[in-house]
Order: C-alpha cells, then sequence, then structure tokens
C-alpha cells in the first residue's frame, strides 16, 4: 500500500507543467495506474495475458442498474431487501436491455420467510431461473390458500405435497392451481381436496414448490 503522498493525482499535468521538472510526479502517476489496474487482472508488462481479467469483483447495490436499448447490466445485490442485510450475501444479478425484468444468476443460500403458527417457509434459487419453496404448512380447512412470498414466479413447474399427519384426507394430496394476479407473477396457490370437500381436515404436510422466475 503506498504512502498518501504517493496516490494518484488527477491534477497532473498542470498546462503550465514543464515536463523536465515534473518527470517523477509522471512517474508516481503512471506507477499508480499500473498499481490499480493489476488488481484482478494479469499485469500490463506480463508476457501473457497481459490486462486480462483473474476475478471479477462487484460493490454490492441496494438498486437494480438502469440498461439502456443494446445494453446489459450485471451486478451484485441482496435477494431479499426485506431481511436484514448481515444474514445474507448478495448474490449476482443480470437486468437485460431496456430496464427489463432482473434476474438473480447465482445462488447458495437458504432463505426464510417469517413463520406463522400455522407455516413455516423457505426459498432458494436454482441455475435456469428457478426458484423453489420449501416448508411445512398446517392446512386447517380446504380450500386452502398458500401464500408464495417472494411472489416472482411466472410458471408452475411443479408442487408437491406429503401429509406428516393424519385426519381426514390425510393420505391424499391438495388440487393445486396457481393464483396468478394481474400483474402477471403468481402470488399464492389455492389448494383444494383431491376428492372434491371442504371443510375441516387439519392436515400438517410438508411441501416444495418449483417456479420459473
Amino acid at each position: 500500500m503506498t504512502s498518501p503522498t504517493d496516490q494518484y493525482d488527477p491534477n497532473i499535468p498542470q498546462s503550465t507543467d514543464d515536463l523536465a521538472t515534473s518527470q517523477g510526479q509522471f512517474l508516481t502517476n503512471f506507477q499508480q495506474l499500473y498499481n490499480a489496474f493489476v488488481v484482478n487482472h494479469v499485469a500490463l508488462d506480463a508476457a501473457s495475458n497481459a490486462g486480462n481479467h483473474t476475478l471479477i469483483q462487484l460493490i454490492s447495490s441496494l438498486q437494480p442498474f438502469n440498461t439502456d436499448a443494446g445494453e446489459i447490466s450485471i451486478y451484485a445485490k441482496p435477494l431479499d431487501m426485506n431481511a436484514p442485510l448481515d444474514e445474507q450475501a448478495p448474490q449476482l444479478f443480470m437486468r437485460y436491455q431496456g430496464n427489463q425484468t432482473e434476474v438473480p444468476i447465482t445462488n447458495y443460500q437458504l432463505y426464510s420467510i417469517p413463520a406463522t403458527p400455522d407455516r413455516m417457509q423457505y426459498f432458494t434459487f436454482l441455475p435456469g431461473k428457478i426458484l423453489v419453496y420449501y416448508g411445512m404448512v398446517n392446512i386447517n380447512a380446504y380450500p386452502f390458500n398458500l401464500s408464495l412470498n417472494p411472489s416472482i414466479g411466472k410458471n408452475l413447474v411443479t408442487a408437491n405435497f406429503c401429509s406428516s399427519s393424519s385426519g381426514s384426507g390425510a393420505s391424499s394430496s391438495p388440487i393445486v392451481d396457481p393464483v396468478v394476479a394481474q400483474d402477471g407473477f403468481i402470488h399464492s396457490l389455492r389448494l383444494t381436496s383431491a376428492f372434491g370437500g371442504t371443510g375441516i381436515v387439519n392436515q400438517l404436510m410438508t411441501y416444495l414448490v418449483m417456479v420459473n422466475i
């Protein structure tokens, strides 16, 4: 690490500078540019691959990056803006030209939704624009509405429910219908009895739901 007196100086050269007397300052500026560029790059004076990236390092953003026509943005941002930032690592996002929908392209974390008395919910991302919801829910009566959070899925891939308790109709999986709002996203799943009945069932079920985003 250089001392403050050796940092890059954007005010060099001045229009009145003489090259002979400013040579030291020029050399210092060139050295600082070299030192800055060599971070995460092959050195500019390397025998091969000079200037190539060795690592891409992104500073986390709290908002999507704007994209004009003919360009895309790749940036780091937390997946769940409602969760404490110190409980999640930023993920890599890509946004298509013209400020289209941003897409998470990395994943390695499991995220939990605050539990309620009748359900525990989690979600994670898989490569290929797949969002996975899973957890446990107590279906006290049919029909039952299972909210999906975050509501960013557009197409239901699969929904599997497995009973974990006894009760009326407990051995059967429910019929699942996605509830799509006017914004085009799936906000919840409407569960009905496979036998067509309604009323109290008190079924404790584990579930796994996959959607395209």
